[in-house]
């Protein structure tokens, strides 16, 4: 007791301190750790394109789900574990039929999650290409003279569609057929029975082709990769008739293009000068003629007037597909006219509905 007596008072402190510490571990229960099972994280994947994507998981290509266009879905996935997704996609070629489950080109197109996130959002977006060496031709009888069918080159045998559940070579009124082929072989195509010669062009891997029979003669209406089916199609404008600023110009084309996105027409307006962009794809074309005259003054205004006459054809590989006439329309100004006649072409309903039917296939 005299060895405590004479410590100093922090020593005693110091000791107290310690011997509750250790009173506080013995009272402790110790607890078993239970396996604790991965996290789980989140992946929302969203498809940016005109197809209809299957996603598959790893070496092993699993399948895991399916998104049409513009659809998200959420997939959850082991946090511990960094995983790879796969996009195949289906490219429609009709409006009933598509090409299934198309790779990319590019091997590397695919998703690799990021295990150190608990939620990654992904934008599936269409690839630069897909691995294809085919070309595909659609052929559409747009006739009233019955079934036909299609030989290749000079050969004699019919080619089979691929677009059925049954083989199937002729061509009834109102069909359309897909054909599957390889590009290196094919020079132009035979419409039996009635012999016409068409599509002798160059073929590329990758490509689809569109033609059109119309009970006289076979038009080319599309060319395009794969990767853009689905896209709209271009289409030029030229103008006739007075000559229009540039500005009055673009008044008009805003309304054509504006039509176009109101009534779902699958065509975009090409400005003019930039047609090299699309070389060798354009199959259609909008003439806009205008023809502007200035009244003399008449009572009861005392001022000249300005009446404009206004027409629409769309043209589809050289030949007029549809048109409309909009006459006999007064302004007092010509700023006022170009936007009242912007206004007509927006209101054209029925003519702009007949050329969405007429493009779509």
């Amino acid at each position: 007791m005299k060895r405590f007596r004479n410590r100093p008072l922090y020593y005693l402190r110091r000791l107290i301190s310690t011997g509750i510490f250790f009173m506080l571990a013995s009272c402790t229960t110790s607890v078993p750790v239970e396996n604790s099972k991965s996290a789980e994280g989140v992946i929302v994947f969203t498809n940016k394109t005109p197809f209809t994507v299957h996603l598959v998981r790893g070496s092993g290509r699993i399948d895991v789900t399916a998104l049409a266009t513009g659809e998200s879905k959420e997939i959850t996935n082991t946090f511990g574990t960094a995983e790879d997704y796969y996009p195949l996609f289906d490219v429609p070629l009709t409006n009933s039929w598509s090409l299934s489950r198309l790779r990319p080109n590019n091997i590397d197109f695919y998703y690799r999650i990021d295990n150190q996130k608990a939620r990654q959002e992904i934008d599936i977006n269409v690839p630069e290409s897909f691995s294809e060496t085919s070309a595909y031709i659609i052929f559409i009888n747009n006739s009233r003279s019955g079934g036909v069918s299609i030989s290749r080159n000079t050969e004699t045998s019919r080619m089979t569609g691929i677009n059925f559940s049954e083989a199937k070579s002729n061509v009834n009124a109102g069909e359309t057929i897909v054909y599957r082929d390889d590009p290196r072989e094919l020079r132009s195509f035979r419409l039996n029975p009635h012999n016409i010669n068409f599509g002798e062009i160059t073929y590329l891997s990758g490509y689809v082709y569109a033609f059109i029979y119309d009970g006289n003669e076979v038009l080319q209406i599309d060319a395009r990769p794969l990767t853009e089916v689905g896209n709209s199609a271009p289409m030029s404008v030229e103008f006739t008739g007075d000559n229009l600023t540039g500005a009055e110009q673009m008044i008009i084309i805003n309304a054509v293009t504006t039509a176009f996105e109101n009534y779902g027409v699958p065509l975009r307006v090409i400005l003019p000068g930039g047609e090299s962009s699309v070389e060798g794809r354009i199959f259609y074309t909008m003439r806009i003629n205008l023809s502007i005259q200035v009244r003399p003054p008449q009572p009861p205004l005392d001022r000249e007037m300005f009446r404009a006459d206004l027409s629409l054809n769309v043209i589809r590989s050289g030949k007029v597909l549809r048109a409309v006439n909009m006459a006999n329309i007064n302004e007092i100004f010509r700023s006022s006219l170009m936007n009242v006649l912007a206004n007509r072409v927006k209101e054209e309903t029925a003519f702009f509905q007949e050329i969405k039917n007429d493009v779509s296939f």
